[in-house]
């Protein structure tokens, strides 16, 4: 769920950005009738969770948690470090975050026939 740091994580080229997100939306092997750039996007994107999910930081964060939203827990910690990244962005990034954003969007549209049918959903 933290779509601006992996697309943050990701190379410029169009299939990375799209691949760094469908990483959350791909389970199991990676087809390998899709491109390499774009199958090699998904491995990241999920070398990078991961990497994360396991990190202490990531661990202690969770349990800051009240119980009641531990079992969301990953889900939330994703989305406020992605909600501190972009306060941030200007501490990080070449880019404007609106700049980047919208790089990202059309990206996403340019793809959305190339996006799992769940992906295509959320992407809108």
């Amino acid at each position: 769920m933290n779509y601006l740091a992996h697309l943050y994580l990701a190379s410029d080229a169009p299939e990375a950005i799209v691949g760094s997100l469908m990483g959350d939306f791909v389970k199991g092997s990676v087809n390998q009738s899709l491109p390499q750039m774009l199958r090699d996007s998904i491995v990241q994107h999920r070398r990078i969770d991961s990497f994360t999910d396991a990190h202490p930081i990531v661990q202690r964060s969770k349990t800051r948690l009240n119980q009641e939203y531990r079992r969301y827990g990953g889900i939330l910690i994703d989305m406020f470090y992605d909600h501190f990244l972009a306060r941030n962005w200007a501490q990080h990034a070449i880019h404007p975050l609106d700049v980047f954003s919208a790089r990202a969007y059309r990206v996403i549209n340019e793809y959305h026939e190339t996006l799992p049918p769940k992906m295509q959903r959320t992407a809108h």
